[in-house]
C-alpha cells in the first residue's frame, strides 16, 4: 500500500456506509493491509466482522491524530509479540528499524518474532553494524570529553578539599591561641589585682605612720610651749626686787 493520506482518509470515509452491515470482501483486504501499514499489526481475526470494525475504528483514530501517513516500516514484530532489547520491550507502535535490526545483529533467533522483514535481510543487517561501527567513534568523542570533565572536576575537589581541610586546621590552631591568650590576660588579670591590693595595703600602712608622725609632732610642740599664765609672774619679779635694793642704798648712806 503506497497511497497518501489523503486517499487513505477517503476511501475509510466511502467505507463509513457499510460499517453496521458489515465491509465487503474488498474493504476487508484494504483494511488488512491499512492495519500492517499504519497499526503495525494484521487484523487480528479475519473472520470477525467486529475484528474489521475494530480496525477500521483505530486507523481513523490513529490518521487523525497524527495527521499524516506513518513512515512505512521494513521491520513489523508478528501481533502480540514482544521484543526485549537492551533492557527494554518493543512492540510495534515503538518499534523502530534501528531498533530491529540492533536486535537481529545482536541476536539473529529474534527473526523468528517478525512478520515482517526486508527481502535483502542479510545486506541491510550489515549495512546498519557498518554505520554503527563507523558513529561509535564520534559517539564516544562526547564521552571521553565527559570522563575528562570529570576527572578535572574531580581533580579541583580534591584540592579544595585539602585548602579546606588546611584552612580547619589553621583555624584551630587559631583558636587555641586564642585560648592561650585569653588564659593569660586573666592570670595578667589576677596577679595585678593581688599586686593592686598590697600595694593599697601598703599605702594604708604609710599613711597610717604619717598621721601617727604628726600626732607625736604635735605633742612636741605643746610640750615646747610655757603655760600663758606663768608669764607676768616672772616679768614682775624684777620689779619686786628694786625697792630692796634701793632701800639698801639708802642704809649704806646714812651710815657714812
Amino acid at each position: 500500500m503506497l497511497l497518501s493520506y489523503s486517499e487513505v482518509m477517503n476511501r475509510l470515509s466511502e467505507m463509513r456506509i457499510r460499517f453496521d452491515d458489515g465491509f465487503s470482501p474488498s474493504d476487508r483486504l484494504f483494511l488488512q493491509e491499512a492495519s500492517v501499514r499504519i497499526l503495525g499489526v494484521p487484523v487480528r481475526n479475519t473472520s470477525c466482522k467486529d475484528c474489521y470494525r475494530d480496525a477500521y475504528l483505530e486507523i481513523i483514530y490513529k490518521l487523525k491524530k497524527q495527521g499524516t501517513m506513518p513512515k512505512e516500516k521494513k521491520f513489523i514484530l508478528r501481533a502480540g509479540v514482544l521484543l526485549h532489547y537492551n533492557g527494554e520491550a518493543y512492540v510495534n507502535d515503538n518499534l523502530t528499524d534501528d531498533i530491529a535490526m540492533d536486535a537481529l545483529n545482536d541476536n539473529k533467533g529474534r527473526l523468528d518474532l517478525f512478520q515482517k522483514v526486508p527481502d535483502n535481510l542479510d545486506e541491510v543487517l550489515a549495512a546498519r553494524k557498518a554505520v554503527k561501527a563507523e558513529k561509535k567513534p564520534a559517539d564516544d568523542a562526547p564521552k571521553e570529553e565527559l570522563v575528562k570533565q570529570i576527572e578535572g572536576l574531580k581533580a579541583v575537589n580534591a584540592e579544595l578539599t585539602g585548602k579546606l581541610e588546611g584552612a580547619e586546621k589553621t583555624f584551630e590552631a587559631k583558636e587555641a591561641e586564642i585560648a592561650a591568650l585569653k588564659e593569660t590576660v586573666e592570670k595578667g588579670k589576677a596577679e595585678a589585682g593581688e599586686e593592686i591590693a598590697r600595694l593599697n595595703s601598703v599605702i594604708e600602712a604609710k599613711e597610717a605612720e604619717i598621721a601617727a608622725l604628726k600626732e607625736t609632732g604635735k605633742a612636741e610642740e605643746k610640750k615646747g610651749e610655757a603655760p600663758a599664765d606663768q608669764k607676768p609672774a616672772e616679768e614682775a619679779a624684777p620689779a619686786a626686787e628694786a625697792p630692796a635694793e634701793e632701800a639698801g642704798k639708802t642704809k649704806a648712806a646714812a651710815k657714812k
